[in-house]
């Protein structure tokens, strides 16, 4: 098996170095289909300096490298559903993300299952920290691309729903290779007309208050179906 390895300096600044046990913690945990396996971890001496590590599988491709390959209609809905699938378990465990981009979701050699990775960054439920760390909710951190209006506003809190803003906007992007950011953004059916419905669904998660967003995940995949029935 091929296998990567994450790695840190055990003398980073300490929250950035809790944020990385603690998604060791979370991802050994809690295994699912579409969150990132940590197959080993611990800690090693290498010349002068100690490292802490972890060990997950090399994954063949990232989202972003599909998209620039490109991808056809009914393998963005199947990558969506399955992103979709993955952040529910996750927010069912109390965890956001709250970096969700093409980069951080991962794919096996010729495999449609979104793996999602990298919750350096994300907010943990408590009973899910190893550590505790000083930082709260509203902390603004996420790549700005995909950021939810929350997180562009200094003392907004994320929610699950941020992760499900960010989610939508890889959806449309995966048809029309733009990212929304206005009302005049690219549609879906502009590009793929057989594939309005998901225009319909995309406009319940491209909402500026989070509130207003689609959710759960459960009520988006039965969104999707019913949409797509409607317009066969």
């Amino acid at each position: 098996i091929s296998v990567a390895i994450k790695f840190v300096e055990r003398n980073i600044p300490a929250n950035k170095l809790k944020r990385f046990k603690n998604e060791i913690h979370f991802c050994e945990r809690n295994q699912h289909k579409n969150i990132v396996e940590i197959l080993d971890r611990g800690y090693v001496i290498l010349g002068n300096k100690e490292y802490v590590f972890y060990v997950m599988p090399l994954y063949a491709e990232t989202l972003r490298d599909k998209m620039k390959a490109k991808i056809n209609p009914e393998d963005a809905v199947t990558i969506f559903a399955g992103l979709i699938e993955g952040l529910g378990y996750a927010h069912k465990l109390g965890t956001i993300h709250r970096d969700i981009k093409p980069e951080n979701i991962m794919f096996k050699a010729n495999s449609l299952d979104p793996i999602i990775c990298d919750f350096g960054i994300a907010h943990f439920a408590e009973d899910e920290l190893l550590t505790i760390i000083e930082t709260k909710k509203s902390d603004r951190m996420a790549n700005f691309q995909y950021a939810a209006p929350e997180q562009r506003v200094k003392g907004e809190v994320a929610t699950a729903q941020t992760d499900i803003y960010a989610a939508a906007l890889i959806l449309n992007e995966m048809f029309t290779n733009e990212i929304p950011q206005a009302g005049d953004y690219k549609t879906i059916s502009s590009v793929a007309p057989d594939y309005k419905y998901l225009d319909d669904v995309f406009t319940q998660l491209f909402k500026q208050n989070a509130s207003d967003r689609l959710y759960p995940e459960e009520t988006i995949l039965t969104e999707m179906k019913v949409r797509a029935e409607q317009y066969k």
